[in-house]
C-alpha cells in the first residue's frame, strides 16, 4: 500500500469517525480507483453511504466489495446493516449468517446476526446468539447491551438496566447504551429518571440521532400524563351522564347537559394545569431542547399540526354524539358504545401524531 493512498484511507476514515461522511465517502472513492483489488476503501465507503441514507449506493458498493474479496466478513456484515436500515429482515439475516459462516470466531460477525435476529423476532435464536458473543468476548461493552436489548425485548426491563449498566461501567459515555438505559427505566414507570438518561445521552452524543429521539419520546411521553387524565375523565363522564339518562325525566336532562359541559370545562382546565406542572418541572435544558425539536418537526412537515386539529374535532364529536343520544333517551349501553369508539378513534389519532413526529 502507496503511503499517499494510506494517507487518503486514514483521513477517510477520520472523517468518517468524525460523522462528515460526505467527505469521508469522496476520499473511499478515490482510493478504490487507484486499488480496484482492494475491498477496504468499498467497505468504507458503503459505510459512509449508509450513514448518508444512500442505501442503494451502499448496498452496491458492498456487492462489489465482496466481489473483490470473496473471503472477507465485513462486505457481507455492511449489507446486513444496509438491508435492516431497509426493512429486509430475511436479507439482512441471510447476510449476517454468510458473515459469521466466514468468520465462524468474529465478534462482528455475531453482532450483526445478533442484530438481524432481533429484527426477525427470532428471540430464541438471538440468545443463543448472545451466549457466543459472552464466550468470544464477556467484557465488552456491547455483549451486555446485547443482553440488555434481548430483556427488553422479552419485556423484562430490570434484568435490562442491569445489563445495560454492565455495559456504561465499561463504556461509560456510549450514547446508544445510556438511550436504552432511559428506555430500561421508562418501562419501570420512572418517567422524569428515564428523562434524565436520555438527557445525558444527547450530552454525550448530540449528533446521535438515537438519543434525540429517544429523549423526545420520553417527554412527550411525560407530558402524556394530560391526555391520560383527560381521557379518563372523559369515561367518567359517559358512565355517569349515561346512568343519569336512563334514571331521569326529559325535564332532567337539561341539567344533565349543563352539568356534564362544567365537568367538561373544569377537567380541561385541570389537564392543562397538570401540564403546566409538569412541563415546570423538567429541566430546563429538557424543556430548551423539546421546544427546538418540536419547531423542527413542524418545519418538517405540516401534517402533525392538522392531526391535532382533527384530534380535537374527535373530541368535540364524541360529546357532541353522547348530548345526541342522552337527549334521544336511547339507553346506557349505545351511549357507552359511543363513547368508547370516540376515545378509542382519539388515542388512535394520538399514537399516529407520536408517530408522524
Amino acid at each position: 500500500m502507496s503511503q499517499l493512498r494510506s494517507g487518503r484511507l486514514q483521513r477517510a476514515e477520520w472523517l468518517a469517525a468524525l460523522g462528515r461522511h460526505e467527505e469521508a465517502a469522496q476520499l473511499f472513492r478515490e482510493a478504490a480507483a487507484q486499488d480496484p483489488n482492494d475491498a477496504d476503501p468499498l467497505c468504507g465507503l458503503a459505510a459512509s453511504l449508509m450513514q448518508l441514507g444512500h442505501g442503494a449506493a451502499a448496498l452496491e458498493a458492498a456487492l462489489s466489495a465482496a466481489a473483490t474479496d470473496p473471503g472477507s466478513e465485513w462486505p457481507h456484515r455492511l449489507r446486513s446493516h444496509i438491508h435492516l436500515r431497509q426493512g429486509a429482515t430475511r436479507d439482512a439475516l441471510a447476510s449476517a449468517e454468510t458473515a459469521v459462516q466466514l468468520a465462524p470466531d468474529g465478534f462482528l460477525p455475531h453482532l450483526s446476526l445478533f442484530d438481524a435476529q432481533l429484527a426477525a423476532r427470532r428471540a430464541d435464536d438471538a440468545s443463543a446468539t448472545t451466549e457466543r458473543l459472552r464466550r468470544l468476548e464477556p467484557d465488552h461493552h456491547l455483549t451486555h447491551r446485547s443482553l440488555g436489548r434481548l430483556a427488553l425485548v422479552r419485556r423484562r426491563a430490570k434484568e435490562a438496566e442491569g445489563h445495560f449498566r454492565e455495559a456504561l461501567r465499561v463504556r461509560a459515555d456510549d450514547a446508544t447504551t445510556l438511550s436504552l438505559l432511559g428506555r430500561a427505566i421508562e418501562l419501570q414507570h420512572r418517567p422524569k429518571r428515564a428523562i434524565g438518561i436520555h438527557q445525558l445521552a444527547v450530552q454525550s452524543d448530540p449528533r446521535s440521532q438515537v438519543a434525540r429521539q429517544a429523549l423526545l419520546r420520553a417527554t412527550r411521553t411525560h407530558l402524556g400524563l394530560t391526555l391520560a387524565v383527560i381521557t379518563a375523565g372523559l369515561s367518567a363522564i359517559l358512565v355517569v351522564a349515561a346512568q343519569d339518562a336512563a334514571q331521569s325525566s326529559h325535564g332532567d336532562l337539561q341539567l344533565t347537559i349543563a352539568m356534564s359541559l362544567l365537568v367538561l370545562v373544569v377537567l380541561a382546565g385541570v389537564g392543562i394545569a397538570l401540564r403546566l406542572v409538569l412541563w415546570r418541572r423538567l429541566p430546563a435544558q429538557v424543556r430548551s431542547f423539546y421546544r427546538a425539536e418540536a419547531r423542527a418537526a413542524r418545519r418538517r412537515s405540516r401534517r402533525p399540526t392538522y392531526l391535532a386539529a382533527a384530534m380535537v374535532l374527535v373530541l368535540l364529536l364524541t360529546f357532541e354524539v353522547l348530548l345526541l343520544l342522552l337527549a334521544l333517551h336511547v339507553g346506557l349501553t349505545p351511549v357507552l358504545l359511543a363513547g368508547v369508539a370516540g376515545l378509542l378513534a382519539l388515542s388512535s389519532l394520538a399514537v399516529a401524531r407520536r408517530r408522524l413526529r
